[in-house]
């Protein structure tokens, strides 16, 4: 549970622990201080964000999420022979409280925050790449959201929408195979033309066990369908080093879902499909090392099935620009989401309204102080229309990498 703010403890305290590390990051890493090889790249990072809300929902309540990211990925060429295989495993720890359990809303808070804290085997995948890299297929445990509805620009923000449309994040019965929890799936990409590729992916329609959220749990039910996701996209500017780019995707569950509010005469729910689009935009606003990069990325789930039926982000982030250092970014960002008619209808028929459209406003500084080290201030605003409470949060996020 989120702790209360108390007087006598300060927000800094509870990332005093994470603080000292920082003054001999050798003690943390001196058991893996041997050198990489080229055919292994390894990396552990560990991220911690303490929010502290100060007006609104949730007032004087406090939140800490931690992170730790464990990465190996193996070039099979180089290992075995194996000519354009990788083999990429990740081993994620979450652990923290819930500042969202008093602050409401759709969106969410920090993108590290989980339900419930554990470890377990995040991703294992195995690529296979084509005529010099052009065409690929992977298969295994993977995170979706590492190649489909992302724009790098947004990646600097904390805010969960800015990761994964909300529209599509809350479909299915435990969410789509992004983080915390991922599902096994077979992804293909291939590139017909210069700039152009188009790549889709069949993945279990239902990641880890819905009884059991600690670990990593592998099941194939029949019951369960897979889920469909396709996106088709052009790279801007220079294909070696991109400016951008502009693309659309589309998603579909194989099974039905019952109906938010209607029933049939017996008083059972209505059977639909889950399915949505959405579109990206990411472009350098003018051509300059140092120029920001926007974003623009709207998307829309079928409302009789998904609590959110439209969604949008839009932004900018930039590296070295305006009053940053040369190595620091910081950015703008605004994410909108609307609810559809058939979860209001059910909220009122429970006597629960909810608000009809949800904002969230962030704006960030990351500060890279040494190579292993970043710092990242942030501020989020949160409106809901209705009888719901604007609240403004405030927090620092901080990464040691190795």
């Amino acid at each position: 549970m989120p702790l209360e703010r108390k007087r006598t403890q300060p927000v800094f305290i509870s990332m005093l622990p994470i603080l000292l590390l920082t003054l001999h990051p050798a003690c943390v890493f001196a058991t893996l201080a041997e050198e990489e090889s080229q055919a292994m790249q390894w990396n552990v990072t560990y991220k911690a964000t303490a929010l502290d809300a100060l007006s609104g929902q949730g007032e004087d309540q406090l939140g800490y999420h931690g992170n730790i990211d464990l990465t190996l990925d193996l070039d099979m060429e180089k290992m075995l022979g194996w000519q354009g295989n990788h083999l990429f495993a990740y081993v994620l720890n979450n652990h923290g409280n819930q500042l969202s359990d008093y602050v409401q809303g759709n969106h969410g808070i920090d993108n590290i925050e989980v339900e419930e804290p554990t470890t377990k085997l995040y991703q294992l995948w195995m690529k296979q790449q084509f005529l010099d890299g052009k065409h690929s297929l992977l298969a295994g445990l993977y995170d979706l959201n590492s190649e489909f509805y992302v724009t790098d620009s947004s990646g600097l923000f904390i805010g969960p929408p800015f990761g994964i449309g909300t529209e599509m994040s809350g479909a299915g019965q435990n969410g789509p195979s992004i983080f915390p929890t991922t599902s096994v799936g077979l992804r293909v990409r291939v590139t017909p033309a210069d700039h152009f590729y188009l790549q889709a992916l069949m993945a279990d329609g239902v990641p880890g066990d819905l009884d059991n959220p600690n670990g990593t749990h592998v099941h194939f039910k029949s019951s369960e369908g897979w889920l469909w996701v396709t996106e088709a996209g052009r790279l801007l500017g220079d294909e070696e080093n991109p400016s951008g780019k502009i693309a659309l995707g589309a998603w579909r569950y194989s099974e039905n879902f019952d109906h938010l509010s209607e029933t049939d005469s017996a008083g059972n729910p209505l059977q639909e499909k889950s399915e949505g689009v959405y579109f990206l935009l990411e472009q350098q606003l003018w051509q300059d090392e140092t120029a920001p990069t926007g974003f623009l990325r709207y998307g829309h789930a079928a409302p009789d099935v998904n609590a959110v039926e439209h969604a949008m982000e839009i932004g900018f982030s930039c590296t070295g620009c305006g009053f940053a250092r040369s190595q620091d970014a910081w950015g703008l960002g605004i994410a909108w989401d609307q609810q559809g008619d058939a979860t209001k209808t059910a909220a009122q028929t429970a006597g629960e309204p909810i608000p009809d459209e949800d904002w969230l406003v962030e704006l960030t500084y990351q500060a890279n102080l040494t190579e292993w080290l970043a710092m990242q201030p942030v501020v989020e605003y949160l409106q809901q229309d209705g009888n719901f409470k604007d609240t403004w949060i405030a927090g620092l996020r901080i990464q040691l990498s190795y």
